[in-house]
């Protein structure tokens, strides 16, 4: 079993908190796909920043979204729960190839800002090239650790 670290933009306006539930996978990271399976286990860390409008254009056409204010930190645990969906689209830039399910573990914490990760882990950078990075043992204990559930889960 492998653990991931898969990097969200803020949620947009208006929308509840939806679509943590998916590891997402860009086409940069195409290769990863055989890497990832059910019962790995995926860290949701969402960007910072202020509001702003990302592009999203699919098979049904461009639109605008407004982001809500990104927190800068870890959001929400994750188990891969089913085989990838491949789904084609384009979000501020960046191509998407599709996304693999996930069921949401309980954990103690809701929210690791990423002052917290560094005290910790004083390398850990969320800034991942394909948003998408497979962690090393001792980054996944502490993660577990700062989020708030053990090994078992």
């Amino acid at each position: 079993m492998s653990s991931w670290i898969n990097i969200h933009d803020p949620t947009p306006r208006g929308n509840p908190p939806t679509d943590y539930n998916k590891l997402y996978l860009q086409e940069k990271n195409q290769g990863r796909r055989g890497e990832i399976h059910t019962g790995d286990i995926g860290f949701i860390y969402e960007t910072g920043g202020s509001s702003r409008v990302v592009k999203v254009s699919a098979h049904n056409g461009t639109c605008d979204i407004r982001l809500e204010k990104g927190r800068k930190g870890l959001i929400a645990a994750v188990r891969v729960s089913g085989d990838f969906v491949d789904t084609r689209w384009i979000w501020d830039g960046k191509r998407f190839i599709g996304w693999f399910p996930t069921k949401p573990i309980d954990t103690r914490e809701q929210f690791v800002s990423l002052a917290d990760i560094k005290s910790r882990l004083r390398s850990f950078n969320p800034r991942i090239n394909g948003g998408l990075r497979k962690l090393e043992l001792d980054e996944e204990s502490t993660l577990r650790r700062l989020m708030g559930f053990s090994s078992s889960a």
